[in-house]
């Protein structure tokens, strides 16, 4: 799947994660953070349904990345 990482509305960067855990970092450029310091993260990533790959599946649910943790962090 293909993941894009918004912070304050504005595109950032564009993941392709794998089929297993890692890390990614990006680096929060100074324009993007507002004056009160606030960021909101945001992931949009491509989505499936389940049922798609198995048609006997009952999970018709629309279901995009998993995602363990995300952290902000400041220097």
């Amino acid at each position: 799947p293909q993941v894009q990482l918004l912070v304050n509305g504005q595109a950032l960067a564009r993941l392709a994660p794998g089929n297993s855990w890692a890390s990614y970092a990006a680096d929060i450029p100074a324009g993007l953070i507002g004056p009160d310091r606030q960021v909101a993260v945001e992931l949009r990533s491509d989505t499936f349904r389940p049922r798609d790959y198995d048609r006997a599946s009952p999970d018709g649910r629309t279901l995009g990345v998993l995602v363990r943790s995300i952290a902000v962090v400041s220097p």
